[in-house]
């Protein structure tokens, strides 16, 4: 990890630390709560918690597996915004109001670098935002491989499905920062 980079993850303390496994690559996932975003070069997508009210948007991706933190990779000259919207509107039918972000997840790659590997090696970046539905448009979903369907469901409900303990830690969190800004 390059100097800059050593620097700018040493002003922020770690939320929750876990790894993964991605067909091939093997990752050490680290979640941080911040207001400054890291280094955009490095950001591959943006990812959002969607809520309405006491209720979070699932994704189901297949029998059993969900997530909660639907969005995507970035485009050429799309700014962070309209990655998120777009995501959103692709994978879950919803436009959202008041996304605002909480933090960042890095990437570390555990694992060689693949030739032709497209995205930033060794590290690299997931925004994390918190945002309210708006409208529905179902029609403008996206269904495939990794997104079979989406629907709203209580916050503890979301809890007992098979998603990762730092889904359900950034939930907690994303719920949290949604409710501040209705006081």
């Amino acid at each position: 990890m390059n100097n800059e980079l050593k620097n700018f993850l040493a002003n922020y303390t770690p939320l929750v630390a876990e790894t993964a496994v991605w067909g091939d690559l093997s990752l050490e996932i680290t979640f941080y709560l911040a207001e400054e975003m890291p280094p955009l070069p490095l950001v591959t997508s943006v990812r959002a918690i969607v809520l309405q009210g006491d209720q979070v948007v699932v994704v189901r991706e297949s029998e059993d597996s969900y997530h909660i933190f639907p969005g995507g990779q970035r485009a050429e000259n799309e700014s962070v915004m309209e990655t998120l919207e777009r995501e959103l509107m692709e994978e879950t039918g919803w436009s959202i109001k008041n996304p605002i972000y909480f933090g960042f997840a890095h990437f570390r790659h555990l694992s060689p670098e693949m030739p032709g590997y497209p995205f930033p090696y060794p590290d690299f970046f997931q925004l994390c935002y918190a945002a309210e539905t708006d409208q529905y448009y179902p029609d403008k979903q996206v269904l495939e491989a990794y997104v079979l369907e989406s629907f709203l469901t209580p916050i503890s409900e979301a809890k007992k499905l098979n998603i990762d303990k730092s889904q359900k830690m950034l939930l907690d969190t994303a719920y949290q920062i949604v409710a501040k800004t209705k006081h």
